[in-house]
Protein backbone atom coordinates (compact mmCIF):
# COMPACT_ATOMS: atom_id res chain seq x y z
CA UNK A 1 0.00 0.00 0.00
CA UNK A 2 1.05 3.57 -0.60
CA UNK A 3 0.72 4.10 3.16
CA UNK A 4 2.20 1.92 5.89
CA UNK A 5 -1.12 2.19 7.76
CA UNK A 6 -3.91 -0.25 6.87
CA UNK A 7 -7.63 0.27 7.44
CA UNK A 8 -7.49 -2.29 10.26
CA UNK A 9 -4.63 -0.33 11.85
CA UNK A 10 -6.63 2.89 11.65
CA UNK A 11 -9.73 1.26 13.13
CA UNK A 12 -7.71 -0.12 16.05
CA UNK A 13 -8.19 3.24 17.81
CA UNK A 14 -11.78 2.06 18.46
CA UNK A 15 -10.74 -1.10 20.29
CA UNK A 16 -10.85 -1.14 24.08
CA UNK A 17 -7.47 -2.92 23.98
CA UNK A 18 -5.93 0.04 22.15
CA UNK A 19 -3.45 2.11 24.20
CA UNK A 20 -5.61 5.12 23.32
CA UNK A 21 -8.82 3.65 24.74
CA UNK A 22 -8.03 5.49 27.99
CA UNK A 23 -6.85 9.06 27.72
CA UNK A 24 -3.66 10.16 29.44
CA UNK A 25 -2.16 13.62 29.50
CA UNK A 26 0.08 14.12 26.49
CA UNK A 27 1.13 16.79 24.05
CA UNK A 28 -1.10 17.76 21.13
CA UNK A 29 1.53 16.61 18.59
CA UNK A 30 1.13 12.97 19.67
CA UNK A 31 -2.57 12.81 18.96
CA UNK A 32 -3.57 10.06 16.57
CA UNK A 33 -4.91 11.60 13.36
CA UNK A 34 -7.68 9.02 13.04
CA UNK A 35 -8.81 9.48 16.60
CA UNK A 36 -8.81 13.23 16.09
CA UNK A 37 -10.90 12.83 12.94
CA UNK A 38 -13.52 10.83 14.86
CA UNK A 39 -13.85 13.44 17.61
CA UNK A 40 -17.49 14.46 18.20
CA UNK A 41 -18.41 17.14 20.71
CA UNK A 42 -21.20 15.73 22.85
CA UNK A 43 -23.92 17.69 24.63
CA UNK A 44 -22.27 17.17 28.01
CA UNK A 45 -18.97 18.48 26.67
CA UNK A 46 -20.67 21.54 25.19
CA UNK A 47 -22.24 22.37 28.56
CA UNK A 48 -18.99 21.61 30.41
CA UNK A 49 -17.01 23.83 28.02
CA UNK A 50 -19.40 26.73 28.52
CA UNK A 51 -19.20 26.40 32.32
CA UNK A 52 -15.41 26.25 32.13
CA UNK A 53 -15.34 29.57 30.26
CA UNK A 54 -17.14 31.22 33.19
CA UNK A 55 -15.52 29.44 36.14
CA UNK A 56 -14.75 31.70 39.08
CA UNK A 57 -12.04 31.61 41.80
CA UNK A 58 -12.88 28.99 44.44
CA UNK A 59 -15.48 27.33 42.22
CA UNK A 60 -15.37 23.55 41.64
CA UNK A 61 -16.73 21.76 38.56
CA UNK A 62 -17.31 18.02 38.89
CA UNK A 63 -17.43 15.86 35.77
CA UNK A 64 -18.91 12.59 36.96
CA UNK A 65 -20.06 9.28 35.53
CA UNK A 66 -18.97 5.66 35.20
CA UNK A 67 -15.80 4.07 33.92
CA UNK A 68 -15.61 4.37 30.13
CA UNK A 69 -18.03 7.30 29.83
CA UNK A 70 -15.36 9.59 28.42
CA UNK A 71 -14.50 11.80 31.41
CA UNK A 72 -10.76 11.46 30.89
CA UNK A 73 -10.98 12.32 27.18
CA UNK A 74 -12.83 15.58 27.90
CA UNK A 75 -10.65 16.55 30.86
CA UNK A 76 -7.43 15.84 28.97
CA UNK A 77 -8.42 18.15 26.11
CA UNK A 78 -9.27 21.08 28.36
CA UNK A 79 -6.47 20.60 30.89
CA UNK A 80 -3.95 21.11 28.10
CA UNK A 81 -5.56 24.42 27.15
CA UNK A 82 -6.21 25.90 30.62
CA UNK A 83 -3.51 24.31 32.76
CA UNK A 84 -2.09 27.64 33.96
CA UNK A 85 -5.49 29.04 35.01
CA UNK A 86 -7.39 26.05 36.41
CA UNK A 87 -6.40 23.11 38.59
CA UNK A 88 -7.44 19.81 36.97
CA UNK A 89 -7.73 16.56 38.94
CA UNK A 90 -8.40 13.99 36.22
CA UNK A 91 -9.16 10.88 38.30
CA UNK A 92 -10.50 11.08 41.84
CA UNK A 93 -11.01 7.31 42.04
CA UNK A 94 -7.39 6.45 42.82
CA UNK A 95 -4.59 7.96 44.84
CA UNK A 96 -1.24 8.68 43.24
CA UNK A 97 0.38 8.50 46.67
CA UNK A 98 0.99 4.91 47.84
CA UNK A 99 0.74 6.08 51.48
CA UNK A 100 -2.67 7.74 51.01
CA UNK A 101 -6.09 6.60 49.84
CA UNK A 102 -8.36 8.41 47.36
CA UNK A 103 -10.49 10.04 50.10
CA UNK A 104 -7.45 11.47 51.88
CA UNK A 105 -6.09 12.78 48.59
CA UNK A 106 -9.38 14.52 47.85
CA UNK A 107 -9.33 16.02 51.37
CA UNK A 108 -5.91 17.48 50.65
CA UNK A 109 -6.98 18.72 47.21
CA UNK A 110 -10.11 20.48 48.47
CA UNK A 111 -8.32 22.01 51.49
CA UNK A 112 -5.62 23.39 49.16
CA UNK A 113 -8.28 24.93 46.92
CA UNK A 114 -9.97 26.50 49.94
CA UNK A 115 -6.65 28.22 50.65
CA UNK A 116 -5.56 29.20 47.13
CA UNK A 117 -9.09 29.81 45.75
CA UNK A 118 -7.84 28.49 42.39
CA UNK A 119 -10.70 27.17 40.20
CA UNK A 120 -10.83 23.36 40.27
CA UNK A 121 -12.13 20.70 37.88
CA UNK A 122 -12.50 17.13 39.16
CA UNK A 123 -13.22 13.94 37.25
CA UNK A 124 -14.96 11.50 39.57
CA UNK A 125 -16.96 8.26 39.44
CA UNK A 126 -20.41 8.41 41.00
CA UNK A 127 -19.53 5.59 43.40
CA UNK A 128 -16.45 7.44 44.61
CA UNK A 129 -18.53 10.58 45.08
CA UNK A 130 -20.88 8.68 47.37
CA UNK A 131 -17.92 7.31 49.34
CA UNK A 132 -16.42 10.75 49.77
CA UNK A 133 -19.75 12.30 50.77
CA UNK A 134 -19.82 9.81 53.66
CA UNK A 135 -16.14 9.55 54.53
CA UNK A 136 -14.52 12.89 53.66
CA UNK A 137 -13.23 15.39 56.18
CA UNK A 138 -15.85 17.23 58.23
CA UNK A 139 -13.90 20.43 57.51
CA UNK A 140 -15.24 20.10 53.94
CA UNK A 141 -18.91 19.65 54.87
CA UNK A 142 -20.07 22.13 52.17
CA UNK A 143 -18.52 20.03 49.40
CA UNK A 144 -19.85 16.81 50.96
CA UNK A 145 -23.33 18.34 51.23
CA UNK A 146 -23.24 19.33 47.55
CA UNK A 147 -22.22 15.81 46.57
CA UNK A 148 -25.08 14.30 48.58
CA UNK A 149 -27.51 16.80 47.05
CA UNK A 150 -26.37 15.94 43.52
CA UNK A 151 -26.71 12.20 44.13
CA UNK A 152 -30.24 12.75 45.48
CA UNK A 153 -31.18 15.07 42.59
CA UNK A 154 -31.38 18.17 44.77
CA UNK A 155 -29.89 21.66 44.42
CA UNK A 156 -26.16 21.84 45.12
CA UNK A 157 -24.01 24.57 46.69
CA UNK A 158 -23.52 27.82 44.74
CA UNK A 159 -19.81 27.20 44.10
CA UNK A 160 -20.21 23.59 43.02
CA UNK A 161 -21.34 22.58 39.52
CA UNK A 162 -21.94 18.97 38.50
CA UNK A 163 -22.02 17.50 34.99
CA UNK A 164 -23.15 13.89 35.14
CA UNK A 165 -23.06 11.54 32.13
CA UNK A 166 -26.02 9.67 33.59
CA UNK A 167 -28.15 12.78 33.12
CA UNK A 168 -27.33 12.99 29.43
CA UNK A 169 -29.20 9.90 28.14
CA UNK A 170 -27.50 7.85 25.42
CA UNK A 171 -30.90 6.99 23.89
CA UNK A 172 -34.19 8.75 23.36
CA UNK A 173 -37.49 8.22 21.58
CA UNK A 174 -38.52 10.53 18.73
CA UNK A 175 -41.24 9.93 16.16
CA UNK A 176 -42.02 6.50 17.65
CA UNK A 177 -38.46 5.32 17.01
CA UNK A 178 -35.29 4.80 19.04
CA UNK A 179 -32.47 7.26 18.56
CA UNK A 180 -28.98 7.71 19.96
CA UNK A 181 -27.51 11.09 19.16
CA UNK A 182 -23.98 10.01 19.97
CA UNK A 183 -24.06 6.61 18.23
CA UNK A 184 -25.75 8.03 15.13
CA UNK A 185 -23.37 11.00 14.92
CA UNK A 186 -20.37 8.71 15.37
CA UNK A 187 -21.47 6.24 12.68
CA UNK A 188 -22.10 9.08 10.23
CA UNK A 189 -18.72 10.61 10.98
CA UNK A 190 -16.89 7.30 10.60
CA UNK A 191 -18.51 6.54 7.23
CA UNK A 192 -19.05 9.98 5.67
CA UNK A 193 -18.14 9.99 1.95
CA UNK A 194 -16.04 13.19 1.86
CA UNK A 195 -12.69 14.11 3.45
CA UNK A 196 -12.58 10.80 5.32
CA UNK A 197 -9.12 9.28 5.97
CA UNK A 198 -10.71 5.88 6.68
CA UNK A 199 -12.35 5.92 3.25
CA UNK A 200 -8.99 6.73 1.63
CA UNK A 201 -7.56 3.55 3.14
CA UNK A 202 -10.65 1.57 2.02
CA UNK A 203 -10.11 2.69 -1.59
CA UNK A 204 -6.44 1.68 -1.42
CA UNK A 205 -7.41 -1.83 -0.29
CA UNK A 206 -9.99 -2.10 -3.07
CA UNK A 207 -7.36 -1.11 -5.67
CA UNK A 208 -5.02 -3.80 -4.39
CA UNK A 209 -7.76 -6.39 -3.94
CA UNK A 210 -6.96 -7.18 -0.31
CA UNK A 211 -8.86 -7.01 3.02
CA UNK A 212 -12.07 -7.85 1.12
CA UNK A 213 -14.11 -8.81 4.21
CA UNK A 214 -13.17 -5.62 6.06
CA UNK A 215 -13.96 -3.50 2.99
CA UNK A 216 -17.35 -5.18 2.59
CA UNK A 217 -18.17 -4.53 6.23
CA UNK A 218 -17.20 -0.88 6.00
CA UNK A 219 -19.28 -0.38 2.85
CA UNK A 220 -22.26 -2.03 4.55
CA UNK A 221 -21.93 0.26 7.55
CA UNK A 222 -21.97 3.25 5.22
CA UNK A 223 -25.63 2.51 4.43
CA UNK A 224 -28.11 4.53 6.58
CA UNK A 225 -30.53 1.58 6.90
CA UNK A 226 -27.73 -0.61 8.29
CA UNK A 227 -26.83 2.09 10.80
CA UNK A 228 -30.50 2.19 11.86
CA UNK A 229 -30.48 -1.58 12.53
CA UNK A 230 -27.31 -1.20 14.62
CA UNK A 231 -28.82 1.62 16.70
CA UNK A 232 -32.03 -0.36 17.25
CA UNK A 233 -29.99 -3.38 18.38
CA UNK A 234 -28.18 -1.17 20.89
CA UNK A 235 -31.49 0.22 22.12
CA UNK A 236 -32.88 -3.30 22.61
CA UNK A 237 -29.80 -4.18 24.66
CA UNK A 238 -30.47 -1.12 26.82
CA UNK A 239 -34.20 -1.60 27.27
CA UNK A 240 -34.63 -5.37 27.34
CA UNK A 241 -31.28 -6.49 28.78
CA UNK A 242 -30.77 -3.39 30.96
CA UNK A 243 -27.30 -2.88 29.46
CA UNK A 244 -25.77 0.59 29.82
CA UNK A 245 -23.72 1.95 26.93
CA UNK A 246 -20.51 3.83 27.64
CA UNK A 247 -18.57 5.61 24.91
CA UNK A 248 -15.72 3.13 25.24
CA UNK A 249 -18.07 0.12 24.96
CA UNK A 250 -19.72 1.59 21.84
CA UNK A 251 -16.41 2.23 20.06
CA UNK A 252 -15.19 -1.28 20.91
CA UNK A 253 -18.50 -2.69 19.62
CA UNK A 254 -18.10 -0.88 16.26
CA UNK A 255 -14.54 -2.22 16.07
CA UNK A 256 -15.94 -5.74 16.57
CA UNK A 257 -18.57 -5.25 13.85
CA UNK A 258 -16.02 -4.16 11.29
CA UNK A 259 -12.90 -6.19 12.03
CA UNK A 260 -14.10 -9.56 13.37
CA UNK A 261 -13.58 -12.40 10.86
CA UNK A 262 -17.13 -12.54 9.49
CA UNK A 263 -19.44 -10.24 7.58
CA UNK A 264 -20.95 -7.39 9.57
CA UNK A 265 -24.43 -8.94 9.67
CA UNK A 266 -22.96 -12.06 11.32
CA UNK A 267 -20.67 -10.07 13.61
CA UNK A 268 -23.66 -8.11 14.93
CA UNK A 269 -25.09 -11.29 16.51
CA UNK A 270 -21.82 -13.06 17.35
CA UNK A 271 -20.82 -12.86 21.01
CA UNK A 272 -17.43 -11.24 21.54
CA UNK A 273 -15.45 -9.85 24.44
CA UNK A 274 -17.72 -6.83 24.49
CA UNK A 275 -20.58 -6.19 26.91
CA UNK A 276 -22.89 -4.82 24.19
CA UNK A 277 -22.23 -7.69 21.80
CA UNK A 278 -22.99 -10.27 24.49
CA UNK A 279 -26.45 -8.74 25.07
CA UNK A 280 -27.37 -8.38 21.39
CA UNK A 281 -26.89 -12.06 20.51
CA UNK A 282 -30.33 -12.81 21.95
CA UNK A 283 -32.00 -10.72 19.21
CA UNK A 284 -30.59 -12.78 16.32
CA UNK A 285 -33.17 -12.74 13.45
CA UNK A 286 -31.79 -16.09 12.29
CA UNK A 287 -33.77 -17.59 15.16
CA UNK A 288 -37.01 -16.41 13.54
CA UNK A 289 -39.16 -19.23 12.24
CA UNK A 290 -41.95 -18.49 9.79
CA UNK A 291 -43.31 -20.39 6.82
CA UNK A 292 -41.53 -18.10 4.37
CA UNK A 293 -38.17 -18.22 6.18
CA UNK A 294 -38.33 -22.01 6.59
CA UNK A 295 -39.13 -22.36 2.88
CA UNK A 296 -36.10 -20.22 1.98
CA UNK A 297 -33.80 -22.27 4.24
CA UNK A 298 -35.04 -25.56 2.77
CA UNK A 299 -34.70 -24.26 -0.79
CA UNK A 300 -31.12 -23.14 -0.13
CA UNK A 301 -30.11 -26.37 1.59
CA UNK A 302 -31.50 -28.46 -1.28
CA UNK A 303 -29.83 -26.16 -3.84
CA UNK A 304 -33.13 -25.66 -5.69
CA UNK A 305 -32.99 -23.14 -8.54
CA UNK A 306 -34.23 -19.61 -7.79
CA UNK A 307 -33.53 -17.02 -10.48
CA UNK A 308 -34.62 -14.05 -8.32
CA UNK A 309 -32.29 -15.04 -5.51
CA UNK A 310 -29.44 -15.69 -7.96
CA UNK A 311 -29.84 -12.17 -9.35
CA UNK A 312 -29.79 -10.79 -5.80
CA UNK A 313 -26.67 -12.81 -4.94
CA UNK A 314 -24.85 -11.49 -8.00
CA UNK A 315 -25.68 -7.92 -7.03
CA UNK A 316 -24.27 -8.50 -3.53
CA UNK A 317 -20.81 -8.88 -5.03
CA UNK A 318 -20.90 -5.10 -5.63
CA UNK A 319 -20.81 -4.77 -1.84
CA UNK A 320 -18.03 -7.33 -1.60
CA UNK A 321 -20.32 -10.08 -0.30
CA UNK A 322 -19.53 -13.37 -2.01
CA UNK A 323 -22.09 -16.16 -2.75
CA UNK A 324 -22.30 -19.35 -0.73
CA UNK A 325 -23.28 -17.99 2.67
CA UNK A 326 -25.16 -20.12 5.19
CA UNK A 327 -28.97 -19.75 5.38
CA UNK A 328 -28.58 -18.04 8.79
CA UNK A 329 -26.20 -15.47 7.33
CA UNK A 330 -28.60 -14.63 4.49
CA UNK A 331 -31.46 -14.19 6.97
CA UNK A 332 -29.36 -11.76 9.00
CA UNK A 333 -28.45 -9.92 5.80
CA UNK A 334 -32.12 -9.68 4.76
CA UNK A 335 -32.93 -8.29 8.20
CA UNK A 336 -30.14 -5.72 8.02
CA UNK A 337 -31.19 -4.53 4.56
CA UNK A 338 -34.95 -4.65 5.15
CA UNK A 339 -35.32 -0.87 4.87
CA UNK A 340 -33.11 -0.60 1.77
CA UNK A 341 -33.73 -0.55 -1.95
CA UNK A 342 -31.20 -2.98 -3.37
CA UNK A 343 -30.99 -4.89 -6.64
CA UNK A 344 -34.32 -6.65 -7.33
CA UNK A 345 -35.34 -6.21 -3.64
CA UNK A 346 -35.54 -9.96 -3.11
CA UNK A 347 -34.80 -9.38 0.58
CA UNK A 348 -37.89 -7.23 1.13
CA UNK A 349 -40.28 -10.19 0.85
CA UNK A 350 -39.11 -11.21 4.35
CA UNK A 351 -39.68 -7.82 6.01
CA UNK A 352 -43.04 -8.91 7.42
CA UNK A 353 -41.42 -11.97 8.98
CA UNK A 354 -39.03 -9.75 10.90
CA UNK A 355 -41.64 -7.26 12.02
CA UNK A 356 -41.34 -6.78 15.76
CA UNK A 357 -43.53 -3.90 16.79
CA UNK A 358 -42.66 -4.14 20.49
CA UNK A 359 -40.00 -1.42 20.41
CA UNK A 360 -42.15 0.89 18.27
CA UNK A 361 -45.23 0.36 20.44
CA UNK A 362 -43.29 0.99 23.64
CA UNK A 363 -41.80 4.13 22.10
CA UNK A 364 -45.29 5.37 21.26
CA UNK A 365 -46.66 4.79 24.78
CA UNK A 366 -43.54 6.41 26.25
CA UNK A 367 -44.10 9.49 24.07
CA UNK A 368 -47.80 9.63 24.96
CA UNK A 369 -46.90 9.81 28.64
CA UNK A 370 -44.01 12.20 28.22
CA UNK A 371 -45.96 14.65 26.04
CA UNK A 372 -49.36 14.43 27.69
CA UNK A 373 -51.02 17.64 28.86
CA UNK A 374 -54.52 19.00 29.37
CA UNK A 375 -54.37 20.32 25.79
CA UNK A 376 -53.49 16.91 24.30
CA UNK A 377 -55.27 16.06 21.07
CA UNK A 378 -58.37 13.87 21.19
CA UNK A 379 -56.51 11.16 19.27
CA UNK A 380 -53.63 11.09 21.79
CA UNK A 381 -56.05 11.00 24.74
CA UNK A 382 -57.93 8.07 23.18
CA UNK A 383 -54.66 6.22 22.52
CA UNK A 384 -53.45 6.82 26.08
CA UNK A 385 -56.73 5.57 27.55
CA UNK A 386 -56.47 2.49 25.31
CA UNK A 387 -53.08 1.66 26.85
CA UNK A 388 -54.49 1.87 30.37
CA UNK A 389 -57.75 0.03 29.75
CA UNK A 390 -56.68 -2.57 27.18
CA UNK A 391 -53.11 -3.31 28.30
CA UNK A 392 -52.23 -2.14 31.82
CA UNK A 393 -55.55 -2.67 33.63
CA UNK A 394 -56.57 -5.71 31.62
CA UNK A 395 -53.17 -7.36 32.14
CA UNK A 396 -53.14 -6.41 35.82
CA UNK A 397 -56.62 -7.86 36.39
CA UNK A 398 -55.73 -11.10 34.59
CA UNK A 399 -52.58 -11.39 36.72
CA UNK A 400 -54.41 -10.73 40.01
CA UNK A 401 -57.29 -13.06 39.07
CA UNK A 402 -55.21 -15.90 37.63
CA UNK A 403 -56.46 -18.17 40.46
CA UNK A 404 -60.04 -16.99 39.95
CA UNK A 405 -60.50 -16.29 36.22
CA UNK A 406 -64.31 -16.27 36.47
CA UNK A 407 -64.51 -13.15 38.62
CA UNK A 408 -66.55 -10.31 37.13
CA UNK A 409 -64.86 -7.39 35.36
CA UNK A 410 -64.39 -5.07 38.34
CA UNK A 411 -63.82 -7.81 40.91
CA UNK A 412 -60.26 -8.45 42.13
CA UNK A 413 -58.97 -11.58 43.86
CA UNK A 414 -57.69 -10.98 47.41
CA UNK A 415 -57.18 -14.40 48.98
CA UNK A 416 -58.30 -18.02 49.14
CA UNK A 417 -58.91 -20.15 52.24
CA UNK A 418 -60.42 -23.66 52.27
CA UNK A 419 -61.40 -23.20 48.59
CA UNK A 420 -63.36 -20.04 49.42
CA UNK A 421 -62.22 -17.03 47.42
CA UNK A 422 -62.30 -13.52 48.85
CA UNK A 423 -62.65 -10.71 46.29
CA UNK A 424 -63.42 -6.99 46.25
CA UNK A 425 -64.95 -4.69 43.68
CA UNK A 426 -62.74 -1.74 42.80
CA UNK A 427 -62.66 1.11 40.31
CA UNK A 428 -59.23 1.49 38.69
CA UNK A 429 -58.61 4.19 36.09
CA UNK A 430 -55.75 6.36 34.78
CA UNK A 431 -54.82 9.42 36.81
CA UNK A 432 -54.57 11.96 33.98
CA UNK A 433 -53.58 14.85 36.28
CA UNK A 434 -50.56 12.92 37.58
CA UNK A 435 -49.62 11.84 34.04
CA UNK A 436 -49.62 15.46 32.85
CA UNK A 437 -47.32 16.48 35.73
CA UNK A 438 -44.81 13.67 35.22
CA UNK A 439 -42.01 13.67 32.63
CA UNK A 440 -39.77 10.66 32.00
CA UNK A 441 -36.11 11.29 32.81
CA UNK A 442 -34.91 8.25 30.88
CA UNK A 443 -36.05 6.41 27.78
CA UNK A 444 -35.76 3.06 29.57
CA UNK A 445 -39.08 3.50 31.38
CA UNK A 446 -42.04 5.76 32.10
CA UNK A 447 -44.34 6.23 35.10
CA UNK A 448 -47.93 5.05 34.76
CA UNK A 449 -50.39 6.52 37.26
CA UNK A 450 -53.57 4.88 38.51
CA UNK A 451 -56.42 6.14 40.64
CA UNK A 452 -57.60 3.29 42.85
CA UNK A 453 -61.11 3.90 44.12
CA UNK A 454 -62.01 7.47 44.90
CA UNK A 455 -58.91 8.80 46.63
CA UNK A 456 -55.90 6.48 46.45
CA UNK A 457 -53.23 7.07 43.81
CA UNK A 458 -50.52 4.69 42.68
CA UNK A 459 -47.45 4.95 40.46
CA UNK A 460 -45.90 2.04 38.60
CA UNK A 461 -42.63 2.19 36.66
CA UNK A 462 -43.19 0.55 33.27
CA UNK A 463 -40.16 -0.69 31.35
CA UNK A 464 -40.27 -2.59 28.07
CA UNK A 465 -40.14 -5.99 29.80
CA UNK A 466 -43.18 -5.17 31.95
CA UNK A 467 -44.94 -3.75 28.90
CA UNK A 468 -44.32 -6.99 27.00
CA UNK A 469 -45.49 -9.08 29.97
CA UNK A 470 -48.76 -7.11 30.19
CA UNK A 471 -49.41 -7.81 26.50
CA UNK A 472 -48.66 -11.51 27.00
CA UNK A 473 -51.03 -11.69 29.97
CA UNK A 474 -53.88 -10.68 27.65
CA UNK A 475 -53.30 -13.87 25.66
CA UNK A 476 -53.40 -16.14 28.74
CA UNK A 477 -49.64 -16.25 29.35
CA UNK A 478 -48.57 -17.44 32.81
CA UNK A 479 -45.36 -15.81 34.15
CA UNK A 480 -42.45 -18.14 34.95
CA UNK A 481 -39.05 -17.91 36.63
CA UNK A 482 -37.62 -15.96 33.67
CA UNK A 483 -40.08 -13.15 34.41
CA UNK A 484 -39.07 -12.90 38.07
CA UNK A 485 -37.62 -9.37 38.05
CA UNK A 486 -40.55 -8.02 36.03
CA UNK A 487 -43.16 -9.75 38.19
CA UNK A 488 -41.67 -8.06 41.26
CA UNK A 489 -42.77 -4.68 39.85
CA UNK A 490 -46.25 -6.05 39.24
CA UNK A 491 -46.44 -7.63 42.70
CA UNK A 492 -45.64 -4.30 44.33
CA UNK A 493 -48.67 -2.72 42.66
CA UNK A 494 -50.83 -5.73 43.51
CA UNK A 495 -49.88 -5.36 47.18
CA UNK A 496 -51.01 -1.73 47.13
CA UNK A 497 -54.33 -2.67 45.52
CA UNK A 498 -54.97 -5.49 48.01
CA UNK A 499 -54.21 -3.19 50.94
CA UNK A 500 -56.77 -0.67 49.67
CA UNK A 501 -59.31 -3.37 48.74
CA UNK A 502 -59.18 -4.89 52.23
CA UNK A 503 -60.51 -1.58 53.56
CA UNK A 504 -63.51 -1.76 51.26
CA UNK A 505 -66.96 -1.82 52.82
CA UNK A 506 -67.97 -4.66 50.49
CA UNK A 507 -66.29 -8.04 50.11
CA UNK A 508 -67.30 -11.13 48.12
CA UNK A 509 -66.89 -14.69 49.39
CA UNK A 510 -67.16 -17.28 46.64
CA UNK A 511 -67.03 -21.04 46.86
CA UNK A 512 -67.52 -23.41 43.96
CA UNK A 513 -71.27 -22.85 43.74
CA UNK A 514 -72.33 -19.84 45.81
CA UNK A 515 -71.33 -16.18 46.01
CA UNK A 516 -71.94 -14.15 49.17
CA UNK A 517 -71.70 -10.37 49.30
CA UNK A 518 -70.75 -9.05 52.74
CA UNK A 519 -71.29 -5.33 53.33
CA UNK A 520 -70.41 -3.20 56.36
CA UNK A 521 -73.41 -0.94 57.02
CA UNK A 522 -72.72 1.44 59.91
CA UNK A 523 -71.88 -0.99 62.74
CA UNK A 524 -73.70 -3.98 61.24
CA UNK A 525 -72.60 -6.64 58.77
CA UNK A 526 -75.11 -7.37 56.04
CA UNK A 527 -74.90 -10.59 54.02
CA UNK A 528 -76.62 -10.93 50.63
Amino acid sequence: MASDITLKDALSVLSKSSPQAVEVEKSESNQNQFKEYLFIKTDIEKDFSEALMNIQPGEIIFLCGSSGDGKSAILTRYSQKRISEIKFHLDATHSLNPHSDAINELDKLFLDINTTQMPLVVGINVGMMGNYAEGGSEKLHEIKSSMKAHIQGNKTGPKHTFFDFERYPKFEFRDNAAHSNFAEAFLKRLTQPDDNPFLDLLHQHEMLGDELMLCANFKLLMRPEVQRVVVEALMKARLIKDQFMTSRALLDFIHHLLTSPQYLFDNLYAAADNELSQRITGFDPANSRTKKIDHFILQLMLALPNSEFSEFQNALTELGIQPGLSPESYIRLFYMLQGAEFSNNYHQQFSGDFASALLQKFARVWELHNNYSKSASKEDAIELNAFYNEILLDGLRRYMNRRAPNLKKKQYFLSEYNQVITAAELSLKPNLIAIARSKSKHSSSFSAFLKIGEASDSEIIVNINLYELLIKLKTGYRPNKHDKSTVLILDELVSQIIEIANQNDQLYFIDQTVQFEVEMNDEFIQVD
